[in-house]
């Protein structure tokens, strides 16, 4: 289809395309939470339960309690209290020296010095049991680990003194009838804190943990000893030991032969006494508590033990005031810790840890304490026990209540809710403790309540208002509103109550109502119509609580239209505010804006729906919107945006969900049979309903638009429909311009309607007539001519169409038209054309200018000659400026348009054409003929001059100077004095001509008659008789002789001075004398030379010593080509050098040999006589001469047959080639040449391209004169290129740089910004304002940008952020832009740009040829911003590298930049790849289906980066396939792509003849199969690949073996990358025969491959043979010492690292043997081995030897830091010599430079005599040519014979060698599947053992816990036994007894009878 449109508004086309009003949220006022103010009261929990009265007074040092005993322990008693009922004392025991307590639930164990002793409770404390150490350690500690459950069984317990030694002891009871004895077993753990060891036992050992470096000290002391039990039996225990300067943790094993490990330690640096204890609560369901202290610090930790692992974490500290001093830390209940300080004693609770809290809240003085003991608040005072108790809340709350201090109540029981108040008893969870608060909270505002009658007025009003305010807060509403609100209705306080409840609404604080209460409430308002009250309800209530219907019935009826809203929103209910809005009488506009909001599935506050609500918003709002009355209504207010709002449930996302639950929505429109799409879409069925029903309620204008948008959108309704829209629309049009004011945008509309079908002849007319509808010409008629093919009506339209912007797409119209129809070129159509040009040069000149270029670039002469002479003679000189003021197009341009521009020229602009013809090459016949014809003689003399007519030119420029020397003549007889610039002018003149003479006699030296021509011109002109006639003035003559004279001085120079005499004398013999005034001393002078050189020559040549000048000459001519080194100054003869060869083969440079080093005709070394016979005399003589002669002079007599001529005289020195050399090589080495004190002279390079054409002009035209010579000392001093400025100081680059901000930052200011439609709002008043113009212009342009076009561009990215401009971040974006786009360069990375700035850019860059490279990565461009980029590389083709990377590009948007890329061919690189971050661009196999056509067309883009752009296979294969044609693209990265083997596949089968240098397929899924297929690739012969980075492509062991054997056989590769992959296995081991091979590889890289030593040493085999790798990266490896001193064998090194290689001392000898010898290695990485100081002293004494290693990596290794600084200072020596080296070598190469330009004159005459021997040596080859080829057929039969035998030899012997190969091959397969089967079989055999040995350590436990159970069993049958056998005996005893009961009742009895 034909397409013409370009988008001048897209932004206005997209407004109208998705219209969508904006929507003000409603702001909603959140419910207040009441904030109950209680008062900070101090609270006392504490609570004495009983005192009882100690017997007696005592010191006691010791207390401990049990559940049923109190302990006391003195110096030399223990005493025992009961504590079951009143307190007594029921035990003494006498013992001394007691150190530690402990009790179990049967026994009281007791440490003193030297001894452990245990007592049985039960039997009154008897004694069973008493274990005596071997060492007397005094045991303060003793904890018990464990016990068993039974009675009196065993017991696992600790001791421990002061000093740490720690000790386990095993208790084991043994009970027989009456009897008890106890077995103990110790087992000694810790020696003054140190692990210990058992040598009773050698077999047991303890573990040493290696997690701590422990630093242990002499001295330790031991402050407490805890136990932290597990949960678990039979599981590890862990003990705390809190010593004096940390606290350490062990872990005891469980067993019998316990170990212990040092898992955890705490350090502290308060050296103070400390105490620990373990708390009693949780901080979590897991975690326990720990608390310890040091000094006046304490700290808490929470811990947990799980499966046998601690872990343990500090939760917080509290520090105590310097007063306080602990003495004794306990807990006490759940979360409480118990505190001793001193005589009294303080409560804890773990939140003042967490808060840091450090005051002490709950300290008791009551109690004169001495020892406390806080698990049961028991105290001991000097003469009492204390037993003391928490309050419990309810009982501390009920005092308040009983006191009838009801706020008091409510103020602590609101602290107790919060968390405030924590010292009280508390339900052991929290869910309970606020259910009971709850209770009370109501029971207390009950009570209050009813005490309000007693209250006055006043204070019943703030009493109830506190009641409100609290059950509020305490979230008892309803119970408000309920028995409280029937309280005070029966207490006729109702009204009170309703008032007080309104003032809290109006607060907005409360929450919650009940539905009854609030259903009375909100009538009530309604009919008050208190609209304020209801919208405070809606804001205060919690709408999730209450029931929401009876607030929308109010809101309803109030016309509340934003609560309603809000309230369904809270809800989810989106379909009510719709019924309710559009069933009123007059809809608003509110219901509009709530169904946009809806449709686009947010809430009317910006929330977005979630995907099940949206769904189920859109299925109800459909079924509602589309009953044919509610859809009328919805259309009756304002059709346009009903109509707006129904196109957006086409858009995709509300489309998608009606698509999917089409199912589930239920529409019943008319005609629902109708097919209204092209295909029967059954997923489109609710569209079809919507559309028809929109079609049967409104057939309209807005129907039609609304249609017309679902066509832009791709749905393709059938023609009919589509056509009768279009017409509508057509019909309508002065109706739809009334809407849309924009004649371009209503155009743009309709047509981009019309491209989306296509249409036959009937309908196209049917179109048409509609479209003549329209009272205006428009595109539309345009577009449907163009469908038609009549372009003329096409163009007679355009021309009748008044508006400007529409009228400027002509130029895309016609520019579409000649690209699609080439046939309109034909000349028939050229009237068209014309007709064309001159319309679009009437529109835009200057877009005319470039459509001529671009498109009728072959028909310029046609389109010149029309305009010229005309009314557009004009527009004729523009365009002819315009086509030649671009240099890099000149050749595009035909000759029939140079001829008139130049005709042009010489009519009009006459001094311009000599500068023209110069630059631009015209046909020379046509351009000659014209200057001839307008008498421009300088440039018709210039044409004569570059085409070889010399003399016409000479003749053309005398005439010009003998012309002005006649008006220069009259002049002076005149006034009798010449103005000095007409002097001037003469001399130049002169001086030309002159020059032009020399030029052409050093081009051609038969040109020495160009001077006589001159004469003879200047004497026709002016006779000879002028200078003898009297008449003539003598100033006159003066002249004439003056210039003559200066004419004969330069002739002198440059011909024959014999010649010269003659030819004057011939021809000029009347010459006065006078005009050789001045010529005459220089004549003489060099007549004079001349006559002493012929002597010196006659002497030398009549000499006898000529013969050794013949011999010399022909020893050097043999010598020209020798490779050899002197014998005597032991230096290299290159090629150019004269040297003498002796028949002994030493050879002598011929400056040795003639300065008397050698005795000539003798050799120095071996006295051999050469093939010349010399004699010593004449070398003698010769001597003589040479130091008469001078050494230039002798060199160049020993070089001559025969007397010289005469040459004009040229030092070889000057030549300016040998300066431009100097020049190019030391440009970055000599920056600074000198700086002398404040002055510095800055050297710039001179104009390449000016340069380069005189180099060229130098070497090969030999028309034009070489630049003016200067030597290479002049070169850094002439004016071109050199500027002595003085040296700024710092304080004036200061000042300079302010001053450049400031007149920047007023720029940025002060500009109005009126391009955009808005006023700069930062501008300052005008008075204000004072800007320097000057400096303003100073500052106008950075890097030929313009600043406000630099400031437009960050406007335009401010308006692409929807931010303000600011005018100090547009000047940090200026000096940013000044920065960063340097070197002709732009770079915007990472600056947030997108459309705008995009088209800013375009603006800036459109007529910008100074940039080569733009890059715009990391932004947000989008589709539409590329297209724009897109556009500006078509019209800018400077740019030739575009880096688009990250900018969010779609495949659509990448598949429409290639196919523009297509034709335009000044890009050479792209960049389109992901980086990291957001906006990754996604290309898929849509964008890349164009890049293949790009690849086959031969595209000359070369780099190509698509890295991360989810190409995806297809895509892949598409590139591939455009590959196998191209020859163009060198780099090609597609990684990170998910490339599988298939893509290995398609190189092989695409890429035959390979002409890519590099490509990355890293990070791809490629696999050993795709291995197979890229080993195939490097196969072929034709495959010229050098680089290819394959890491992280999952290849393993067989697939770097297949590659490894393709790899052998390539010629090409230089790189090879494989990082990132396993290389695990014996595959690898073919790297060595990779390595011997002939592939030229450079640079390997296997970092992280995980390579065995055996794959290091295989690549140490093939290093030994090698000598192309330079560069080796193993880093990451695993090869130890074996790989590394394999590594070290290779010599050729550049650069080898080995980081991270597990490489130690034992590697150091090889690696500093190789580091001696190789001279080559320059990088050597060695960090993270295992390197120490004996290494460092190697490498540090190898690296001296060695001078070439630039950089050593050595750090982290164990090396000393003197070695490592050593080595730093070695480097960095080496580092130094090297930088001083560089200035000197560079002033040799000078120096060589300047002797080769000496040389080059000498060397052009010895080659002119070496051609001649050339040519006689080729006749004397020819001849032996002629017998060679006799002897050679002869030969050639023989070797026919020979090398057929040979073929059969060698075809035998590859084909056994590819047998081989293939054996070999198989036998490697078979060995790495015999490997992997070998592997697997050990990984199983592994996994069995494994399991064998759980099985058997299970079998053993379970056997060790039969015997245990069997053990415990029998011990259990051994008792029961024995308790028969005691219940047996006590019943015997009872029978006894109660025998001899009855026996003595029985005398009793008898007794008192007797009494009776």
């Amino acid at each position: 289809m034909f397409k013409f449109i370009e988008y001048l508004n897209l932004e206005a086309f997209e407004a109208i395309l998705s219209y969508h009003p904006k929507v003000r949220p409603l702001s909603r006022i959140k419910a207040n939470k009441i904030n109950f103010i209680c008062d900070e009261e101090h609270v006392n929990p504490i609570q004495l339960v009983k005192s009882e009265m100690l017997p007696y007074v005592e010191n006691w040092e010791l207390m401990h309690c049990s559940n049923t005993h109190i302990y006391l322990a003195s110096k030399s008693k223990i005493q025992v209290f009961s504590i079951i009922g009143d307190t007594q004392l029921v035990k003494k025991l006498e013992l001394s020296g007691v150190l530690g307590l402990a009790t179990s639930q049967d026994c009281l164990f007791v440490t003193t010095l030297g001894q452990l002793l245990i007592y049985e409770i039960q039997r009154d404390f008897a004694q069973i049991g008493q274990f005596k150490f071997e060492i007397q350690y005094p045991f303060r500690y003793i904890r018990i680990m464990d016990e068993s459950p039974k009675q009196l069984d065993y017991y696992e317990i600790l001791l421990a003194d002061d000093v740490a030694n720690l000790t386990k002891v095993y208790c084991n009871v043994y009970k027989i009838f009456n009897a008890r004895s106890v077995k103990f077993t110790e087992f000694p753990l810790l020696e003054r804190g140190q692990l210990k060891q058992d040598k009773r036992n050698d077999a047991w050992w303890i573990q040493k943990s290696t997690e701590f470096k422990i630093v242990y000290v002499d001295k330790k002391t031991l402050y407490e000893i805890l136990i932290l039990e597990p949960e678990e039996k039979y599981a590890n225990s862990f003990v705390l030991l809190q010593l004096e300067q940390f606290i350490d943790i062990y872990k005891i094993s469980y067993g019998m032969k316990d170990q212990i490990q040092l898992i955890f330690r705490i350090s502290n640096d308060n050296y103070v006494p400390g105490f620990a204890c373990i708390g009693r609560g949780y901080i979590d369901s897991f975690k326990k508590l720990l608390c310890y202290s040091y000094g006046q610090i304490m700290h808490l930790y929470s811990y947990s033990i799980q499966q046998n692992n601690l872990q343990i974490v500090e939760e917080g500290m509290k520090i105590l005031e310097d007063e306080y001093k602990i003495t004794y830390l306990d807990s006490y209940d759940k979360n409480l810790f118990v505190v001793q300080l001193s005589n009294h004693f303080a409560f804890v609770h773990i939140q003042e840890f967490i808060f840091k809290i450090d005051k002490l809240t709950y300290l008791n003085e009551q109690y004169q304490i001495k020892l406390l003991y806080g698990k049961r608040l028991i105290a001991l005072t000097q003469d009492s026990f204390e037993f003391l108790n928490l309050l419990d809340f309810d009982t501390f709350l009920n005092d308040y209540v009983k006191n009838l201090e009801f706020k008091r109540a409510m103020s602590n029981g609101i602290r107790i809710m919060r968390g405030e108040l924590t010292i009280l008893k508390l339900p052991l969870s929290k869910s309970d403790t606020l259910i009971q608060l709850t209770e009370f909270f109501k029971k207390l505002a009950f009570t209050y309540s009813i005490f309000l009658a007693k209250f006055e007025p006043e204070k019943m009003k703030e009493a109830l208002r506190e009641i409100i305010s609290f059950l509020i807060f305490t979230e008892n509403t309803s119970y408000l509103f309920t028995n409280i609100k029937d309280l005070l209705e029966a207490q006729e306080q109702l009204s009170l109550f309703e008032e007080l409840v309104e003032e809290f609404i109006l607060h907005h604080s409360i929450p919650y109502i009940p539905d009854q209460y609030l259903y009375d409430i909100c009538q009530k308002y309604v009919q008050q119509d208190r609209v304020d009250m209801i919208q405070n309800l809606v804001s205060s209530l919690n709408l999730e609580q209450v029931e929401t219907a009876i607030l929308v019935r109010a809101c309803d009826e109030t016309n509340l239209d934003d609560d309603l809203i809000y309230i369904c929103t809270v809800k989810r209910d989106y379909i009510t505010p719709v019924a309710k809005l559009l069933g009123r009488q007059n809809i608003t506009q509110k219901c509009y804006d709530y169904i946009i909001c809806c449709v686009s599935g947010k809430t009317i506050y910006g929330d977005k729906l979630n995907d099940f609500e949206y769904i189920d918003c859109l299925k109800n709002l459909v079924q509602f919107l589309f009953i044919k009355e509610n859809l009328e209504r919805f259309l009756s207010l304002d059709k346009i945006q009903a109509f707006d709002i129904i196109y957006q449930l086409f858009q995709e996302k509300a489309s998608k969900c009606l698509i999917t639950n089409k199912n589930d929505i239920i529409l019943k429109p008319e005609n629902l049979e109708l097919e209204i799409f092209q295909v029967n879409n059954s997923d489109l069925i609710i569209h079809q309903k919507i559309f028809l029903a929109l079609k049967s309620i409104s057939n309209d204008l807005w129907f039609a638009v609304f249609g017309c948008k679902l066509i832009l959108q791709d749905y393709k309704f059938i023609k009919q429909i589509t056509i009768s829209l279009l017409c509508t629309l057509m019909d309508n049009f002065d109706q739809l311009k009334k809407h849309w004011i924009n004649d371009q945008l209503n155009n743009i509309f309709i047509i981009r309607c019309l491209m989306k079908e296509e249409y036959d002849a009937d309908q196209l007319e049917l179109l048409l007539s509609h479209s003549h509808q329209i009272k205006q010409y428009t595109l539309v008629q345009v577009y449907i001519y163009s469908l038609q093919k009549k372009y003329g009506r096409a163009f007679e339209a355009f021309t009748k169409i008044e508006n400007k912007q529409v009228l400027q797409l002509i130029f895309f119209w016609l520019s579409q038209l000649f690209q699609y129809q080439p046939m309109i070129y034909n000349s028939k159509n050229d009237e068209f054309i014309i007709d064309a040009v001159k319309f679009l040069l009437v529109i835009d000149p200057q877009k005319a200018y470039k459509f001529i270029e671009k498109h009728l670039s072959t028909k310029q002469d046609v389109i010149l000659l029309a305009l010229e002479n005309t009314q557009y003679q004009q527009h004729f000189v523009d365009y002819l400026q315009h086509l030649f003021s671009n240099e890099k197009k000149l050749y595009l341009i035909n000759d029939q348009t140079k001829i008139l521009n130049l005709k042009y020229l010489c009519k009009n602009e006459p001094q311009k054409v000599l500068n023209t013809i110069k630059t631009i090459m015209f046909p020379l016949d046509e351009a000659l003929l014209l200057t001839k014809e307008y008498n421009i003689l300088e440039a018709a003399a210039y044409i004569y001059t570059i085409t070889g007519a010399v003399q016409n030119a000479l003749s053309i420029y005398t005439n010009l100077f003998l012309q002005f020397l006649k008006k220069c003549i009259q002049m002076l007889i005149k006034q009798q004095k010449l103005q000095k610039s007409d002097t001037n002018e003469l001399d130049n003149r002169v001086q030309n001509l002159i020059n032009f003479i020399i030029k052409c006699q050093e081009e051609d030296q038969n040109h020495q008659q160009l001077w006589f021509q001159f004469l003879d011109q200047f004497f026709k002109e002016n006779k000879l008789r002028t200078f003898q006639d009297p008449k003539i003035p003598k100033p006159v003559k003066d002249l004439l002789c003056d210039y003559l004279s200066r004419l004969l001085v330069i002739m002198a120079s440059y011909v024959e001075i014999t010649y010269l005499f003659d030819q004057l004398q011939q021809n000029y013999g009347e010459l006065p004398v006078q005009v050789f005034r001045q010529s005459i001393n220089s004549i003489k002078n060099k007549c004079d030379n001349d006559m002493k050189t012929y002597d010196q020559l006659s002497r030398i040549f009549g000499n006898a010593q000529c013969d050794i000048t013949e011999q010399l000459f022909q020893i050097n001519q043999r010598g020209w080509e020798a490779t050899y080194y002197c014998s005597r100054c032991h230096l290299e003869i290159i090629q150019g050098d004269n040297c003498i060869i002796f028949n002994c083969q030493h050879s002598f440079h011929d400056y040795c040999a003639l300065t008397g080093y050698c005795k000539i005709p003798y050799c120095d070394f071996c006295n051999d006589e050469t093939v010349y016979k010399i004699q010593v005399e004449k070398l003698l003589k010769k001597q003589q001469l040479f130091y008469q002669l001078g050494d230039q002079q002798m060199l160049k007599q020993m070089t001559m047959n025969n007397p010289p001529k005469k040459q004009p005289d040229r030092d070889p020195s000057q030549s300016n080639v040998s300066v431009l050399s100097a020049w190019f090589n030391l440009e970055r080495a000599l920056k600074d040449v000198s700086t002398d004190g404040d002055s510095m002279t800055y050297l710039t390079r001179p104009q390449t391209s000016k340069l380069f054409r005189d180099y060229q002009n130098f070497h090969s035209s030999k028309t034009l004169r070489p630049l003016t010579a200067f030597t290479a000392q002049q070169a850094f001093t002439r004016p071109q290129t050199a500027l002595t400025s003085k040296r700024p100081s710092e304080q004036e680059k200061s000042s300079v740089q302010q001053n450049v901000r400031k007149i920047l930052s007023r720029k940025v200011s002060a500009r109005p910004h009126k391009k955009f439609g808005f006023d700069n709002i930062h501008v300052p008043p005008e008075s204000e304002i004072q800007i320097d113009e000057e400096a303003i212009e100073m500052t106008t342009q950075i890097h030929t940008v313009d600043v406000d076009s630099i400031i437009d561009l960050y406007n335009s990215k401010c308006i692409d952020r929807k931010q303000n401009y600011n005018p100090e971040h547009a000047l940090m974006f200026v000096e940013k832009f000044r920065k960063l786009c340097i070197n002709e360069k732009i770079v915007l990375e990472d600056n947030l740009m997108s459309v705008e700035s995009a088209r800013s850019l375009y603006y800036i860059l459109r007529n910008n040829n100074n940039f080569y490279s733009l890059n715009l990565s990391k932004n947000n461009l989008q589709d539409e911003g590329l297209k724009i980029i897109t556009e500006l590389m078509r019209d800018n083709t400077s740019i030739c590298h575009l880096d688009i990377s990250s900018n969010n590009i779609t495949p659509q948007g990448a598949q429409e930049f290639f196919n523009e890329l297509f034709n335009i061919h000044s890009i050479y690189s792209v960049d389109i790849s992901c980086k990291d971050g957001l906006n990754r661009n996604k290309i898929s196999v849509r964008g890349c289906e164009p890049l293949e056509i790009i690849l086959k067309h031969n595209h000359p883009i070369q780099f190509l980066n698509l890295k991360g752009c989810q190409i995806q296979q297809t895509g892949f294969e598409c590139i591939m396939a455009g590959l196998q044609v191209n020859s163009n693209l060198q780099y090609l990265n597609v990684s990170h792509n998910d490339l599988g083997p298939e893509a290995a596949s398609y190189m092989a089968t695409y890429l035959t003849n390979c002409f890519l240098t590099e490509i990355d397929l890293s990070f791809n899924p490629i696999g050993n199969s795709g291995m197979e297929y890229i080993a195939r690739m490097f196969e072929k012969p034709n495959f010229q690949l050098k680089r290819i980075d394959l890491s992280g492509c999952e290849i393993k062991s067989l697939g770097i073996m297949r590659l490894f054997g393709g790899l052998s056989q390539n010629r090409f590769l230089e790189s090879l990358t494989l990082d990132d992959n396993n290389f695990q296995g014996n595959g690898f081991n073919g790297i060595e025969q990779l390595l011997i091979s002939r592939c030229p590889i450079s640079y390997l890289s296997f970092s992280k491959c995980l390579i065995s030593p055996e794959g290091a040493d295989a690549i140490g085999n093939g290093l030994e043979r090698n000598r192309y790798l330079r560069t080796l990266i193993l880093r990451d490896n695993r090869i130890g010492d074996v790989g590394g001193q394999a590594i070290f064998k290779g010599l050729n090194f550049i650069k080898l690292d080995v980081k991270r290689c597990g490489i130690t001392d034992k590697s150091c000898s090889a690696l500093s043997q190789m580091i001696k010898v190789s001279q080559q290695l320059q990088s050597l990485c060695l960090a993270d081995n295992d390197f120490h100081d004996a290494s460092g002293i190697v490498i540090c004494e190898a690296i001296r030897i060695n001078q070439s290693v630039e950089m050593l990596d050595i750090s982290e290794n164990p090396i000393n830091y003197k070695y490592v600084e050593e080595l730093n200072k070695v480097i960095q020596n080496i580092r130094l010599i090297k930088e001083q080296n560089k200035i000197p070598e560079y002033e040799k190469e000078v120096q060589k430079l300047t002797q080769f330009s000496r040389q080059k004159y000498e060397v052009e005459k010895e080659e002119q005599k070496i051609k001649r021997a050339f040519f006689d040596l080729n006749d004397q080859l020819s001849k032996s040519k002629v017998d060679k080829e006799k002897v050679k057929n002869d030969q050639i039969q023989k070797t026919l014979d020979l090398e057929s035998n040979m073929n059969d030899i060698i075809q035998k012997n590859r084909q056994m060698e590819l047998d081989i190969r293939q054996m070999d091959q198989d036998n490697q397969s078979h060995l790495l599947k015999m490997d992997d089967q070998i592997q697997d079989m050990i990984n199983e055999i592994a996994k069995n053992n494994q399991i064998t040995i759980k099985l058997t350590q299970e079998i053993r436990i379970s056997k060790d816990k039969k015997q245990q159970r069997k053990y415990q069993i029998d011990q259990k049958l051994e008792s029961l036994k024995r308790m028969d056998q005691i219940e047996q005996k006590q019943y015997d005893r009872m029978l006894l007894e109660y025998k001899q009961l009855e026996d003595r009742i029985k005398m009793m009895k008898n007794q008192q009878q007797k009494k009776l």
